[in-house]
């Protein structure tokens, strides 16, 4: 379970978000888990804000993508995005206090990936 884990590590791109967009993006990512698991009952981070769904302008996803764009040793903003998702979703989903998170497993695609479920 993931929830208190203390293996989850917040990334220097959701730290220098202010109070306010830090819990407008933990409140995002936790609709968007939910709005995965109303489809299937298990999840990747990258099935839900990779690949094809990667369009995060007016989101507050987009501020994390900003982030790397504006760092001047940042050569893959895109990819440096996707992997504090990865952080930042494994953050948010461990200190939720109203829903229980299992780690499935991991599968091996470009890289290493987790899969999560929801435990009612």
């Amino acid at each position: 379970m993931l929830n208190g884990s203390n293996q989850a590590h917040k990334s220097s791109a959701y730290e220098s978000l202010s109070k306010l967009e830090q819990a407008e993006l933990d409140t995002f990512i936790r609709g968007l888990i939910q709005g995965a698991c109303a489809f299937t009952d298990e999840f990747t981070v990258s099935d839900i804000v990779g690949g094809k769904f990667t369009h995060w302008k007016n989101t507050p996803l987009h501020k994390i993508y900003l982030y790397h764009k504006h760092r001047k040793d940042c050569d893959n903003p895109v990819a440096e995005s996707g992997k504090d998702m990865g952080r930042i979703f494994k953050y948010v989903m461990a200190k939720d206090k109203f829903r229980n998170y299992t780690l499935v497993g991991t599968e091996q695609r470009q890289f290493p990936i987790n899969r999560y479920r929801i435990e009612y």
